[in-house]
């Protein structure tokens, strides 16, 4: 069951488009829905604006008709004679036509109350009365604040006229109190919504009545802060937001006259819950039939997914399952149709009829491959990108000593020594990383290890292999052991050249100086005695004399130069530094190339070997500058710190040709003795020679390390 309630299954997928589908009619209700709301928003905003308006106009009305009643009271004889009984006896007939007056009454000019239609009310004073005082001042008519009562105990709105003489002077003074009833007649006519109320607040933002909940809020501080913003603006308008109570709401106020100038503020609350009562219900509505709606649909997508996809698709499924457990003869076996489905298990059957079929080719391709890999003169070693071993060859296995049911699956560390295994992961990484065919470890020494322990020299090729199962990795592994020794003999036997060079070239530079030089010497000092003789030679006889003094000068010249060349004494006795500059000297001054030379003060001695290497080095690339750069300028820079010693020969000429340099940029592919033999003077100190060039000319660089370079007994410092 779990299947049919996974969101990733083609039902659920099919019943989140029913779902969607009902996304638009859903939006197009909650926006009809907020059209709505806003529609009753304004309504309510223009009713609550005409309901103050008229709760302004109604106390207007108020106040004109009790002025008019006042008046009137004000003439009667007995209000003026301040006759007890008659004026009770009009009043409360008054009183009873007119039920918005809570009392009717009358006053002598000191305050006492003479009159009074509240049955068994006490006699009062009300001269601290500011409306009293007020009429007393303006013998005109009055209103006074709202206030609590002395004889009812509610909160009222006193009136008052006064009836004078015929000197202007008060004879007494009518009253008519107006209690809080007509907010109860304002409500009833208004058809206020459940949940409104009608607020009157003084001046100073008291609550001098409410409707409905009268009785509990007359005379407490309102804390409702629209309410308290409305007595501050004293104006008239409607305010949305929310109450004290947290409940959004409109509310809609206006200021109303009081005897003491400041206006009292009527407000009039609703809830906007009841305002938008109508739109939610038909949104509600709307609600619920469209969940009906969308329950039938996606009860008719659950079950026709069933019967008439699903069937189709399990076949399906199945078929896929036993093709990939290997069963290459699994179909779909749906009828031929033109539906989707039945274009997809048409499709589906093709595909597994040609996957047999190439599973048959590659079966046959397989065991081709076998062949050429058993064919291969080298070990052929496969390994994949975990570096497990997926496939050898025989050869493999006669070199390394292990059979192949012992090397597959295991990591190819396995057929190397143990001080190369901790690293080799990292490089296997790095060749997946930038797979391409290439030797590995290229200038390293590499070594195998056989099953026995032993190890020897191999050269091993790479190359990526593109399968199914991802990149492998070929390695064509062959053993050099024999190939190391008859290098190791060919470099011993070049070690032995060049020692022979350097004492053949020895040898003859002194028999030059000894043999030769010493003859040239005898012949010039004989020749010298003949010239300085005194005897009278022919013209002929004495040009021929010169001239042979001329060339056994030039002929000693050039044989000490040649001996030097061979093996400068200098080097000997001097060191390096010495003969490397009068070397410097004399090949500008043969040459014409101008040589600059960088090397620290104090440099010191070398060992034998060290000097001679280097001066060889500076003779060779000063030749082949000459020769071949062009250059017209050399630079020979030396250098030395407690690590090694470094020589560089730089020029700024044509650069070596393409092709000569390899591509490691650190030897010659193609060079003469004199380069090569650079290489393997340096290679015997254990040293290192390379050769940088391009077109802004060459650069030879020599590096010894301190170890050759230091003669017994001292440091080589900077």
């Amino acid at each position: 069951m779990t299947r049919f309630f996974s969101l990733s299954s083609l039902r659920a997928r099919l019943m989140f488009l029913v779902l969607l589908a009902v996304v638009p009619a859903l939006g197009l209700m909650l926006y009809n829905a907020r059209e709505q709301r806003e529609l009753a928003a304004m309504e309510a905003e223009r009713s609550l604006r005409e309901l103050v308006r008229i709760a302004s106009d109604d106390y207007e009305r108020l106040i004109d008709g009790t002025r008019q009643l006042l008046i009137v009271l004000a003439r009667l004889p007995a209000v003026r004679q301040q006759d007890t009984a008659g004026c009770v006896a009009i009043m409360a007939d008054l009183v009873k036509s007119y039920q918005q007056y809570v009392g009717l009454g009358a006053y002598k000019p000191n305050g006492d109350q003479f009159c009074t239609t509240i049955p068994g009310a006490r006699p009062i004073n009300v001269a601290d009365r500011p409306y009293f005082q007020r009429v007393m001042k303006t013998r005109d008519f009055t209103v006074g604040n709202y206030q609590i009562g002395r004889l009812t105990g509610r909160a009222v709105l006193p009136f008052a006229y006064p009836a004078l003489d015929e000197s202007g002077n008060v004879r007494a003074v009518a009253l008519a109190v107006v209690g809080l009833s007509w907010l109860k007649q304002l409500a009833s006519k208004a058809y206020l919504p459940p949940g409104s109320t009608l607020t009157l607040l003084d001046s100073s933002r008291v609550i001098l009545g409410q409707y409905p909940g009268e009785e509990e809020s007359a005379g407490k501080a309102v804390d409702d802060p629209i309410l308290i913003q409305a007595a501050k603006d004293r104006s008239e308008g409607v305010a949305v937001g929310s109450g004290a109570d947290g409940a959004p709401r409109f509310i809609g106020f206006t200021s109303l006259k009081s005897g003491s100038g400041d206006p009292m503020v009527l407000a009039i609350s609703i809830s906007q819950k009841a305002i938008f009562a109508e739109a939610d219900r038909i949104l509600n509505r709307n609600i619920f039939w469209l969940a009906i709606v969308s329950l039938i649909a996606l009860a008719a997508a659950w079950f026709g997914c069933d019967l008439f996809i699903l069937r189709q698709l399990n076949s399906l499924l199945s078929a896929s399952k036993r093709l990939g457990g290997g069963d290459l003869s699994a179909r779909a076996g749906l009828p031929r149709g033109s539906g989707e489905l039945a274009h997809l298990a048409e499709t589906f059957d093709d595909m597994a009829g040609a996957l047999q079929r190439r599973e048959i080719e590659a079966g046959q391709a397989e065991g081709k491959f076998q062949g050429l890999l058993e064919s291969a003169p080298d070990a052929m070693v496969i390994v994949d990108r975990q570096g497990r071993i997926v496939l050898v060859n025989a050869q493999t296995e006669k070199l390394f000593g292990y059979s192949r049911r012992e090397l597959l699956g295991q990591k190819v560390e396995i057929l190397m020594p143990d001080r190369f295994r901790a690293k080799h992961p990292e490089h296997r990484a790095g060749f997946f990383a930038d797979s391409r065919a290439r030797p590995m470890g290229a200038g390293l020494e590499l070594y195998g290890q056989r099953r026995d322990g032993t190890e020897f020299s191999v050269e091993i090729s790479l190359s990526p292999l593109q399968t199914e199962e991802g990149v492998l990795v070929t390695a064509a592994i062959r053993d050099v052991t024999e190939r190391k020794r008859a290098e190791e003999s060919v470099r011993q036997l070049s070690a032995r050249v060049l020692h022979l060079q350097d004492e053949e070239q020895q040898r003859i530079a002194r028999e030059l100086q000894a043999g030769a030089g010493q003859s040239l010497d005898a012949l010039l000092s004989q020749l010298s005695i003949i010239r300085d003789s005194g005897i009278v030679f022919d013209w002929k006889t004495s040009e021929a004399l010169q001239k042979s003094l001329n060339l056994a000068t030039d002929t000693a010249k050039e044989l000490r130069n040649l001996s030097y060349l061979l093996y400068p004494r200098l080097l000997d006795e001097a060191g390096l530094v010495e003969a490397i500059r009068w070397y410097g000297g004399g090949f500008a001054q043969r040459t014409g190339i101008k040589v600059t030379m960088d090397i620290p003060p104090n440099f010191g001695r070398l060992s034998r070997d060290a000097e001679r290497t280097l001066f060889r080095i500076v003779q060779e690339s000063l030749t082949n500058i000459y020769r071949h750069s062009g250059s017209q300028t050399a630079k020979i820079r030396i250098t030395k710190d407690t690590y090694a010693v470094r020589l560089e020969v730089k020029d700024d000429g044509n650069g070596i040709p393409p092709g000569i340099l390899d591509a490691s940029g650190g030897t010659l592919a193609i060079s003469g003795v004199g380069i090569r033999g650079m290489f393997e003077r340096m290679r015997q100190l254990g040293g290192r020679l390379e050769i940088d060039s391009g077109s802004w000319g060459t650069r030879v660089t020599a590096v010894l390390p301190a170890s050759s370079a230091r003669l017994a007994g001292h440091t080589v410092q900077g």
